[in-house]
């Protein structure tokens, strides 16, 4: 018997043509599946990458946040460049008490607001008269505050208003209000409210008792400045009505530290610089209350705190993204490993912190100096071992804090001083390489020049000068020591300034993150845009090669096609010759 050829199954469908199942012992789907696998090794070489740099940016927004917060935490100690900046500068909270001689809470009699750059200092104050408010209310009531309490001029009937203007004054301005006929209290009320900016003056409706309503006049601002005077045309509006005094307008009188004082408000913020007191009740006699404002220590220990753990949340990144195994190979989860931008970073910052501040006393130069210093730390469950991460002796901070105050600050802040109060910081970099010079102004020429001593005896540069805003702008000149730095100055007159400038670690840590940290153009940002720009790029490789495999997919499944249908052709002549060997067999 002539044996049959069978190689398989071929099925055609949506999805294209397969050949599956040869009898002969082949597997085609296998067959074809394998060679494509084998077009298939770059594409996984790709991803891998795809992956790996995916892996990167994930670590580089982990970092971005880390350094953000070791940015913010250096801002806080910096001294912000620029003016009325007291609210961004830790070192010049504030906080404050009130005391009493007596046994009667001294806040029942006061209460006091210290605020970023409060004036410090202790100060006794008695109170002898609260400012108050005039008022004057009708001496009539009404039955109710919208039905109409306002009639015409001729023939008003007693306890009601008849048309006219009434007028009121106050700081010696007219203002003049038109009642109508039918008009309510209400209406009054808003007819004298919608000018209130302009007089002084606001109403209300006051319900006295039920069928007893009232309007009621009162100053909007207390003392005795402000107190207005209420006249009429002559038409009589309100001689039938009349007003009672609820009120009489009065100043606030205080002596603070022994000398008088008198203010047209309870609430007062003109005696000290950034501080309000607000009077409640005169003190009784020899009653004495006492204010204390000092520098807030316990933020600005807290804020100390924040920056050291800050900087060594970094430095637990860091060590992370460099832990080896054994064998000395990096670990799966240190994506970043010997990065050269987190190298660099942490060169940068290291660099900054191991160093003196240029300027300070050298008994107080240097984190040392307030009980901050370097140690290794081992590791554990979670972080790798990690060098050098700042660790507080916390007794020796604080007590920086409460006996060298100046030096603590100075240690972290950029700190300016001159003898023109016109002469004032715009900016400044890392770049800044001195810390005394004398800073010649000449207005009238439009030049300006810095004289320093290097040691080696005085030396003389120019800045660059441009008037802007009104100001005159200095500009330290690339590769000077007064590279980075921005002043501006105020005045038209020349001068000769000395300036004394010493710039702190928060100051020094802040800048240094800078440039990393800058949207778009920093390091990170860098980064980061590199990789997403190679993984477009390597995902636009993995497009086309997937296409060029699925091609060849598609050309072994058509030739396998062809084949089985070869064979099939050739099993029809079998069957053929089989048909026509039977058939004489029998004959």
């Amino acid at each position: 018997m002539v044996q049959l050829i069978n190689l398989g199954n071929v099925t055609s469908g949506g999805s294209g043509t397969t050949v599956s199942g040869l009898s002969s012992g082949l597997d085609t789907d296998a067959l074809v599946e394998s060679l494509v696998a084998a077009r298939t090794i770059p594409v996984d070489q790709l991803q891998t990458k795809i992956d790996a740099n995916t892996g990167k940016v994930t670590a580089f927004g982990e970092l971005k946040s880390a350094l953000d917060a070791l940015q913010s935490a250096a801002s806080l100690l910096r001294n912000p460049p620029g003016v009325q900046n007291d609210s961004q500068n830790i070192f010049r909270y504030r906080t404050s008490t009130l005391s009493s001689n007596t046994s009667v809470s001294a806040d029942t009699y006061l209460s006091l607001a210290a605020e970023p750059g409060a004036a410090i200092g202790t100060h006794t104050i008695e109170i002898g008269t609260i400012a108050k408010a005039k008022s004057d209310i009708t001496s009539v009531g009404f039955a109710d505050r919208t039905s109409s309490v306002v009639e015409a001029a001729a023939g008003a009937t007693a306890g009601m208003f008849s048309a006219g203007v009434i007028t009121l004054n106050a700081l010696g301005t007219n203002v003049d209000i038109e009642l109508e006929e039918n008009d309510s209290l209400n209406d009054i009320a808003q007819k004298i409210n919608s000018q209130k900016a302009t007089s002084g003056v606001e109403a209300s409706v006051l319900k006295v008792a039920d069928n007893d309503y009232r309007l009621l006049l009162t100053s909007v601002n207390t003392g005795t400045a402000y107190a207005y005077t209420l006249t009429d045309d002559g038409s009589g509006v309100y001689n039938e009505i009349g007003f009672s005094s609820v009120e009489g307008a009065d100043n606030a009188t205080l002596t603070v530290d022994g000398v008088p004082i008198t203010r047209s408000s309870n609430a007062i913020d003109d005696i000290f610089d950034n501080v309000t007191l607000t009077l409640k009740q005169p003190t009784p006699a020899l009653t004495e209350l006492t204010t204390n404002v000092v520098q807030d220590t316990e933020t600005i220990y807290n804020g100390i705190l924040n920056f050291i753990d800050a900087y060594n949340s970094f430095k637990l990144f860091y060590a992370n993204q460099n832990a080896r195994d054994s064998s000395g190979a990096p670990l799966e989860t240190a994506v970043l490993s010997s990065n050269p931008a987190l190298r660099t970073i942490l060169e940068r910052l290291q660099n900054v912190l191991s160093s003196a501040v240029d300027g300070l006393d050298e008994d107080f130069d240097d984190l040392s100096d307030i009980g901050i210093t370097f140690s290794d730390f081992p590791g554990d469950a979670e972080n790798a071992a990690a060098r050098n991460i700042l660790v507080v002796d916390t007794d020796e901070l604080q007590n920086a804090l409460s006996s060298n105050f100046e030096d603590v600050r100075k240690i972290f802040e950029f700190d300016f001083v001159s003898d023109n109060t016109d002469l004032q910081v715009y900016s400044r970099t890392n770049a800044l390489g001195v810390s005394e010079f004398t800073l010649d102004i000449d207005t009238v020429a439009g030049t300006a020049q810095a004289t320093y001593d290097p040691g080696t005896g005085p030396v003389t540069i120019d800045l660059d000068y441009e008037v802007s805003g009104g100001s005159i702008v200095l500009t330290g000149q690339d590769d000077t020591v007064l590279e980075g730095l921005t002043l501006l100055y105020t005045d038209t007159v020349s001068d000769s300034i000395e300036v004394t400038i010493s710039q702190g670690f928060g100051d020094l840590v802040y800048n240094a993150l800078d440039s990393v940290l800058e949207s778009n153009t920093g390091l990170l940002d860098t980064e980061v845009a590199g990789l997403n720009t190679l993984n477009d790029k390597l995902q636009t490789d993995i497009d086309s090669l997937n296409l060029r495999i699925e091609q060849f997919r598609l050309s072994l499944l058509e030739r396998f096609a062809q084949m089985e249908a070869a064979v099939a052709r050739v099993n029809t002549l079998l069957q053929s010759l089989e048909a026509s060997d039977l058939a004489r067999q029998n004959n």
